[in-house]
């Protein structure tokens, strides 16, 4: 018998490649990767320095894990449309995170955006 939900997240990532990613480049130091990506965003909250609760959005980019080379880590630098993002260490689930459990097939990258490229 086939896995119904494994067959439907493999067609929506076949879609989400053909019709919703973009070309990037992904580095870490001076290697890099060519890699198809999906924007996203995740909804954060922080304390600042005077205790008031304040929220953000994390830009987010979707990456096939057969696209990397290894794991996503703080610090690595997303290049895309013209913009830098940095990987960042989110509170609680760290660079990153399945964006498909539990077929973990996909990485949910957090990041912020530093600029111009």
């Amino acid at each position: 018998m086939t896995n119904m939900l494994a067959q439907g997240n493999t067609m929506l990532g076949t879609a989400l490649d053909s019709h919703v990613s973009q070309d990037a480049v992904y580095w870490r130091g001076t290697q890099s990767d060519d890699v198809r990506i999906t924007p996203g965003a995740t909804d954060a909250e922080t304390t600042d320095e005077d205790g008031v609760m304040v929220q953000s959005s994390i830009a987010d980019f979707i990456i096939p894990l057969a696209q990397m080379t290894s794991e996503p880590q703080a610090g690595d630098v997303i290049v895309v449309g013209g913009r830098k993002y940095e990987v960042i260490d989110l509170a609680g689930e760290g660079p990153w995170r399945w964006s498909d459990r539990p077929y973990n097939s996909r990485y949910r990258v957090h990041t912020q955006d530093v600029g111009a490229s």
